[in-house]
């Protein structure tokens, strides 16, 4: 069984990405990916990174109680 939560970041967490220390992460060659830890007060709020390969953003560490959750849903695997 895989659990799926589709919520919605507040753009007031988002905003607190300008003040992030982007860093190069990783060791692809050519267009190199970026990370950083976000923070709020000196508190982690997420890290997020930048995949130089295809501009995907991908966010990780984000409390789901800090977002407003628009669906869940779960899906069965076979074995």
């Amino acid at each position: 069984m895989i659990h799926y939560q589709l919520v919605d970041i507040p753009v007031k967490l988002l905003k607190f990405m300008k003040k992030a220390n982007l860093e190069i992460v990783g060791d692809r060659k050519g267009r190199k990916s970026l990370g950083a830890e976000v923070n709020r007060k000196d508190k982690k709020v997420f890290y997020i990174t930048f995949d130089g390969s295809d501009g995907k953003c991908s966010i990780r560490g984000l409390a789901v109680t800090d977002c407003q959750m628009l669906h869940a849903w779960d899906v069965q695997i076979a074995d």
